[in-house]
């Protein structure tokens, strides 16, 4: 089977704050199956998604700074990992989310 993953995943420590990567405007705050809670951020041209949150700190509408904790990564009761979804678009276009990240 091949799975199309347009992001990256993050492996991170048991409730670890998300933070936003740029300045930006919370555009949805949504619950996905499979996915968790997912934040889509605005900047501009383009747009940030944060998936597979168990909590969120934001709602529509709000202003965030860089590095603003926007909620907690969720961990995964079987496995007990926690992992951050994360990914990066140009209006439509699929981007290489690296550059954006904090090291």
């Amino acid at each position: 089977m091949k799975i199309n993953n347009p992001g990256i995943d993050i492996s991170t420590p048991r409730n670890t704050e998300v933070r936003a990567v740029f300045n930006g405007e919370v555009s949805t705050v949504v619950r996905i199956p499979g996915a968790g809670r997912v934040v889509l951020l605005s900047h501009g041209n383009y747009f940030t998604v944060y998936s597979n949150l168990d909590e969120v700190f934001v709602v529509a509408g709000d202003k965030v700074d860089v590095k603003e904790a926007i909620g907690k990564v969720a961990t995964d009761p079987e496995s007990g990992d926690a992992l951050l979804h994360f990914e990066l678009w140009e209006n439509t276009d699929n981007q290489n989310p690296q550059p954006w990240l904090s090291k």
